[in-house]
């Protein structure tokens, strides 16, 4: 159910995130005239962001939305049993949250390393979900399990995390303003100042990617050097 709810609210967090920055964006461009003629772009930016509001409210109030928060609600307010029939029910916290930290930075890891300079976009975006599934499970466990070093592995953790996320938005942003240069341009509202400007815009992002994509690299080393499995692994013992 959670997992619903987020794929959900990505939408409406995407296209916030996009209404935020793309004045910035603008601005990068290298005359005044080409910034003024991103005005049909703007709007469509803000139809985008409105639509998805709109969308992301009605999800909120559907009969689906309650009822899966009324089951959350009855799941958390409901006293733990006595006996755990789970799995990992008898074992100490301690011991499973390690080895779940343990678990997902070895994924971390794993993903990171196959990464090159002809992986695709969806490796990052992938490898960023497994670095914050690792942020939440350090986030909700670092009081249980003491792991030596652990300030130094968040904050290059975080790093890496920051450098993800650009590329992320900037590849999304892409992508979203093409298609709204190719439906602008299909509506007739596409002027010879607003072919210009996108087009230098496009060019823009794709420079800001390419650089956010180059600190991958150094990013990744440096969370690596912290040898941040091994600390968990010795908590783990």
């Amino acid at each position: 159910d959670l997992a619903w709810l987020g794929r959900e609210t990505t939408i409406t967090r995407d296209a916030d995130v996009h209404a935020l920055v793309f004045p910035d964006y603008a601005t990068s461009l290298s005359e005044p005239r080409l910034v003024a003629a991103l005005a049909p772009v703007w709007v469509r930016v803000q139809q985008e962001r409105d639509a998805a509001h709109a969308r992301l409210s009605a999800i909120l109030g559907s009969a689906r939305f309650q009822r899966r928060l009324a089951a959350w609600e009855r799941f958390v307010e409901r006293p733990a049993p006595r006996a755990s029939r789970q799995q990992h029910g008898p074992t100490p916290l301690r011991a499973v949250a390690a080895k779940a930290i343990r678990k997902a930075a070895r994924r971390v890891r794993r993903a990171g390393s196959r990464i090159d300079a002809e992986s695709q976009p969806e490796a990052y975006h992938e490898l960023r979900k497994d670095c914050k599934k690792l942020r939440y499970l350090i986030d909700a466990f670092k009081e249980v399990v003491p792991i030596k070093g652990l300030g130094k592995a968040i904050r290059r953790l975080k790093a890496l995390q920051d450098v993800l996320g650009e590329y992320q938005d900037l590849d999304v942003h892409r992508d979203v303003l093409m298609a709204l240069y190719e439906n602008t341009a299909r509506d007739g509202q596409l002027g010879p100042d607003t072919h210009a400007a996108m087009q230098q815009l496009l060019a823009e992002l794709s420079a800001r990617s390419a650089a956010a994509r180059a600190c991958f690299a150094d990013g990744f080393t440096a969370f690596l050097a912290v040898r941040f499995e091994r600390a968990v692994r010795a908590v783990a013992r």
